[in-house]
């Protein structure tokens, strides 16, 4: 994902995945203040079709990292349970992301 940043604003332009893959979106939202947390995921092919899309409300989640790596899991069950293999996942939580890599605890 390429992000471009003007003024207050970020700008994400997707790329496209190969062409035998799929690409997944997913998403966190978390409040200090709120309720409630959601969690959301878009599968999209090379050409940009949505394939499938989730979205959900847990009771509050504990961090915003959680929420994140919440809506990772749910997005990796999803598209296994749907039958893909071929998934490129997406996330902007960059925490997350060295988590994973082995950068971060």
């Amino acid at each position: 994902m390429t992000m471009t940043t003007t003024s207050s604003q970020r700008i994400y332009k997707w790329k496209p995945p190969p062409t035998s893959w799929l690409k997944c979106i997913v998403d966190g939202a978390w409040s200090k203040g709120n309720t409630k947390s959601g969690v959301g995921w878009i599968l999209r092919d090379k050409d940009g079709k949505v394939k499938w899309l989730g979205a959900r409300a847990y009771p509050k989640l504990r961090t915003s990292v959680e929420t994140e790596v919440e809506a990772l899991r749910w997005a990796l069950l999803s598209t296994l349970s749907l039958g893909y293999q071929q998934v490129i996942f997406e996330t902007d939580a960059q925490v997350v992301l060295k988590a994973i890599n082995g950068e971060e605890e």
